[in-house]
């Protein structure tokens, strides 16, 4: 039993700074809509928009509702997450990113 409100952020814990959407049926892959700005994968540079999300920690995530994948993503600020994305061509890649705000890491 969480006491937690649904759409509220939890104190203390972060994502990588996607948007998911899932077009069509939960076992659709989910896809990023939109990249945010300063976030982990804006500054990482590699992961667009288009690709799809299909594993994080190792885990298959593939069919997957986003709401549940996006729960996998998020964690405590500062800690690292592995995430697999895959390229319109098919193409995966692995990316390892820092969970935390949209302030890069460099400033103070």
């Amino acid at each position: 039993g969480n006491s937690f409100t649904t759409g509220e952020p939890h104190q203390g814990l972060a994502g990588i700074g996607l948007l998911m959407q899932q077009d069509g049926g939960p076992s659709t892959k989910v896809f990023i809509k939109n990249v945010v700005p300063g976030g982990a994968c804006g500054r990482d540079g590699v992961v667009q928009v288009g690709d799809f999300v299909v594993g994080v920690n190792g885990n298959n995530v593939v069919g997957l509702p986003v709401a549940e994948i996006r729960e996998c993503i998020v964690g405590p600020i500062g800690s690292q997450i592995r995430v697999s994305f895959e390229r319109q061509n098919g193409e995966v890649y692995e990316r390892t990113l820092t969970r935390g705000s949209a302030v890069a890491s460099e400033d103070p």
